[in-house]
Formats: C-alpha cells, structure tokens, sequence
C-alpha cells in the first residue's frame, strides 16, 4: 500500500506554527461566518493571520512553538499596519509566498483580507472575554465541536 502523503505533519519552523494557529483561528470563526472559511478568502486570512503571528513572535526574540504564547490583541493590532511591515516577513515558497505577493499586488483584495482577519482575532477575544487571551488559551475553544 502507498504511503499517505496527504497527513498533517508537525510543523517544524516558526512560520509552520504560525500557519497552523492561523489555520486553527480561522476554522474556529467559519463555524458562524462561513464566508471566512471559503477560499480565496481563508488561505488570504491565514497567510495574513500567520504573518502577523510570527512577527510577534520574531519580534519577542522567540520562535516554534512559541508561536501560541501571542497575544490575539497584539496581533489585531499588528493588523491595523499590516501593509508596513508585511513585505518584511516572507514566506517560505509553498508556505504562502504565493499568495502574499499577491495580497501586496491587489490592494482591494488585501484590504478585504485584512478586515476578515481582524473580524477573526476580534471574534476570539470577544469569546475569550480576555484581552490578554492567547494562541494557547483559544485552543480548547478552537478543538470543541471539530
């Protein structure tokens, strides 16, 4: 039998780890706005929401695993600039390089993308009543009904 190739894989860079809480915060808000949850838009909301994950963590001097230790309102408020700042943290190709440059590129759709992320970090800290919640402290929330 063929080897599945399809399988998660456990993320091994800060940037994996960034993804991966994106992709986590993301699917967690397209259960009430599933709009979020339907590409082009969720991998536009991810690559955003990642990006800003590991520029905090980068900029905390931390990485890897780290990357849950952020807070969702430091990163919201990441969000606001983004257009500053996000030409400085690439992506690795295959990682969303692809679609960032895109986003840089097409202004409208950058925007779009930046207010749906916001709407995804605002979600979580409403939920969490707590504006020092965490990657960490959302993951019970982000595994309930999955």
């Amino acid at each position: 039998m063929a080897e599945d190739t399809t399988a998660l894989r456990q993320p091994e860079t800060t940037w994996d780890y960034a993804m991966s809480a994106a992709d986590s915060l993301t699917r967690w808000r397209a259960r009430e706005l599933p709009a979020v949850g339907r590409d082009p838009l969720r991998t536009d909301v991810v690559v955003l929401i990642g990006a800003s994950l590991y520029a905090r963590t980068r900029s905390a001097l931390l990485d890897g695993p780290a990357v849950k230790d952020a807070s969702l309102a430091y990163v919201r408020h990441l969000l606001l600039n983004a257009r500053d700042w996000i030409s400085d943290c690439p992506p690795p190709p295959g990682m969303g390089r692809d679609e960032m440059n895109v986003l840089l590129i097409e202004f409208e759709r950058f925007e779009i993308a930046r207010y749906a992320a916001q709407d995804v970090l605002e979600a979580h800290l409403r939920a969490a009543a707590d504006p020092a919640v965490t990657v960490a402290g959302r993951a019970a929330a982000m595994r309930a009904d999955q």
